[in-house]
């Protein structure tokens, strides 16, 4: 396949990725949910601002279910 001039292929965009990254110090914290009892919070969003309040959207559910519901955290 032949490229534009101002298009590049995806080996050069994914080494282009590869050095942006390599300095980055990637956090992990292990999140704790209150008032979900001893259900699980899967597929949570990203926070978000709402009226001045970080928000995080979450689906809950039983280990032992597949009926949940959607909770704002």
């Amino acid at each position: 396949m032949k490229l534009r001039s101002e298009q590049k292929h995806v080996r050069e965009l994914h080494l282009e990725f590869k050095k942006e990254i390599a300095d980055c110090k990637f956090i992990a914290d292990k999140l704790i949910f209150e008032d979900v009892g001893d259900k699980d919070v899967y597929n949570i969003t990203v926070p978000f601002l709402h009226y001045g309040k970080n928000i995080i959207v979450g689906r809950v559910e039983s280990r032992d279910s597949e009926h949940s519901k959607v909770v704002f955290f």
